[in-house]
């Protein structure tokens, strides 16, 4: 599946994931957002996999983003799980 989301200030989001179940199983994010440090969004991508999209799931990658000290520039954990929810 994939999704194009546009972030409020101009920012676009792409996914393509796959689902089974309502888990995804792989996914790529790419767009022209920044995140700190950069090789960071295949972290991002590990710790998506296997979880399904739904409420709570924002709360968790800012959670983990936290944890990991990783930085979104350009969008927030709510962005990126809004892209997820139309990829679906």
């Amino acid at each position: 599946m994939h999704a194009d989301y546009k972030v409020q200030g101009g920012k676009l989001i792409r996914i393509d994931a796959s689902f089974d179940g309502g888990r995804i199983t792989s996914i790529r994010i790419t767009g022209d957002f920044f995140i700190h440090p950069e090789q960071a969004v295949e972290s991002i991508e590990r710790f998506l996999i296997g979880r399904r999209i739904g409420e709570g799931l924002a709360e968790e990658l800012r959670s983990f983003l936290g944890r990991s000290g990783i930085r979104l520039v350009g969008m927030e954990a709510e962005d990126l799980t809004t892209a997820l929810s139309m990829a679906q």
